[in-house]
């Protein structure tokens, strides 16, 4: 029950080779609010990375203060070769987000929703600075 995938990470992220499967909503997550507003936006997967703060300019800040600079890991996504079935019985939004600071890739990826009710509106939701996604299979059943 609930999400299939769920990861918050501050570093590069590879998500390769897998078969995500969401058939019902894990509606004991109601108890935990921020666990249960990430389940109605993203059903099936939801990937968030922090990290790639370097590249927006922290360097350039710190040096024009005269500060030693942060050192953030990059926050590239790479997500690739995964099959994810979102089931009938849930009432996310989209089937998948992954969103980053910094680069993703999303490749050769296949994404099913069998959802004929609730409030689905988006496959899947990708959101990056720089962004290649190519190759990738998109299907929704409507009535």
């Amino acid at each position: 029950m609930g999400q299939a995938l769920r990861v918050s990470a501050l570093g590069p992220v590879s998500v390769s080779n897998n078969r995500f499967n969401t058939d019902v909503s894990n509606y004991a997550n109601m108890q935990i609010p921020a666990l249960w507003q990430i389940e109605r936006r993203a059903g099936a997967v939801f990937v968030m990375n922090l990290g790639g703060f370097a590249t927006e300019g922290v360097f350039t800040k710190a040096a024009a203060t005269d500060q030693a600079p942060a050192i953030f890991p990059n926050g590239n996504i790479l997500f690739s070769n995964n099959q994810t079935r979102f089931g009938l019985d849930l009432i996310s939004i989209t089937s998948q987000i992954i969103a980053t600071r910094d680069d993703l890739g999303f490749h050769n990826n296949y994404s099913e929703v069998l959802a004929i009710q609730g409030v689905f509106k988006i496959n899947t939701m990708l959101l990056a600075p720089t962004l290649r996604a190519t190759n990738n299979r998109f299907r929704e059943l409507f009535t």
